[in-house]
């Protein structure tokens, strides 16, 4: 016959001591070592100097991995029209320094400056930045094609009042 719908057999109940949660436990202190990379940008700032309107100027720029693990680094700009990067993702091994380049390409005259970012897996500086400045001068002046002018086609006086074919 059946008990019900909730019932229970014991079977046994058997105290069962777990003398290590009893023990206390002291360990030796160990230094642990963990190779991360250590991202150092020897330029803070790239002054372009003046360049013209139309113009491009390449300055160079390095990135030193002075940790043990390898760096990957993104990198953007600011002003990405003006001061595109040659680089948008580099990768530097332990004790290397690569090198990259940033362009200055004004399209108007003026002063300009913009961040290039560094972004990086360093883990004590995530994100360095490098500051960008160039003066754009106004080109030479290039002086349009000169208009054609209508050529009127005059008749020519033949004495007869004759007039080729196709002229008005």
């Amino acid at each position: 016959s059946v008990l019900g719908q909730d019932w229970q057999i014991p079977i046994a109940d058997i105290p069962i001591s777990f003398p290590i949660t009893d023990t206390k436990w002291v360990f030796d202190n160990q230094r642990v070592h963990v190779p991360l990379p250590d991202l150092v940008l020897p330029k803070t700032q790239l002054d372009f100097g003046d360049v013209e309107v139309g113009q491009k100027v390449l300055a160079q720029y390095s990135i030193w991995n002075a940790g043990e693990a390898k760096i990957a680094a993104m990198i953007s700009s600011s002003d990405p029209a003006n001061f595109p990067p040659w680089d948008t993702q580099i990768d530097v091994d332990p004790s290397e320094t690569r090198d990259s380049a940033v362009r200055f390409m004004p399209t108007k005259p003026g002063f300009f400056t913009a961040h290039l970012v560094v972004a990086s897996n360093d883990p004590s500086d995530p994100v360095q930045i490098i500051e960008l400045r160039g003066n754009a001068l106004p080109g030479p002046v290039v002086a349009p094609p000169p208009e054609e002018e209508e050529e009127t086609q005059l008749d020519e006086v033949a004495g007869c009042g004759c007039r080729t074919v196709g002229s008005v």
